[in-house]
């Protein structure tokens, strides 16, 4: 019985082993396709950004892949906080308050606020990317996957890689990858530039009111 016993234990070890293992294949090539489908321009997966939806397009090789395509509703919304946080004096919270104002849903659960904002204003999916995004981003200390002329001032841009929720959540995209999506933007480069520039000067701006 002692032996039948420890003959079970060591079987049923061996299981978890094995299962454990098709686990870690499995994530790793999830991940892979991942990062291979965002290098070749695809939209990797996942909910679609604000002011998009997700869709399917045919590649140069005739291949059906995934996309994103503007919502035009929505899109419009995207271009108010842009164009409303270049100009001087606006804040992420100013230009919230004036969306629930306005009684527009929110990207999320019908609210505004500014880390939805943020989240919006810092994602290069929606910039048309010309030469100077791409430089933006090299400048940063991120890998550019996308040849010099795919910058072509018409389509977006995918950033992916790991982010430290706790530290630099938007701003440190030093090592991230950085490729041309095969769907256009809608938001001019000068002015998606221009907010960038602003979104990092205040970044660095010592936190005052934190917490409140």
């Amino acid at each position: 019985r002692r032996s039948s016993d420890l003959m079970g234990r060591a079987m049923l070890h061996i299981i978890m082993v094995f299962a454990q293992l098709e686990r870690e294949t499995t994530a790793e090539r999830v991940k892979d396709n991942y990062y291979r489908r965002a290098s070749l321009g695809a939209w990797p997966g996942g909910p679609a950004p604000y002011g998009f939806v997700t869709g399917r397009k045919r590649n140069s090789s005739g291949r059906v892949v995934p996309t994103l395509e503007i919502a035009p509703k929505e899109a419009k919304i995207v271009r108010r906080i842009f164009e409303e946080y270049a100009k001087d004096g606006a804040s992420l919270s100013t230009i919230a308050l004036g969306l629930m104002v306005d009684r527009i849903p929110g990207a999320r659960h019908d609210l505004w606020n500014g880390v939805t904002i943020s989240r919006i204003l810092h994602n290069p999916a929606y910039v048309m990317a010309n030469e100077e995004v791409g430089l933006h981003y090299l400048a940063r200390g991120a890998k550019v996957t996308s040849p010099a002329r795919d910058f072509d001032g018409i389509h977006g841009v995918l950033l992916v890689g790991k982010r430290d929720r706790a530290k630099r959540k938007y701003t440190d995209v030093k090592d991230h990858s950085v490729s041309v999506l095969n769907s256009r933007g809608f938001i001019p480069a000068d002015l998606w530039l221009r907010c960038q520039s602003k979104l990092a000067a205040n970044e660095q701006m010592p936190g005052r009111n934190k917490g409140k």
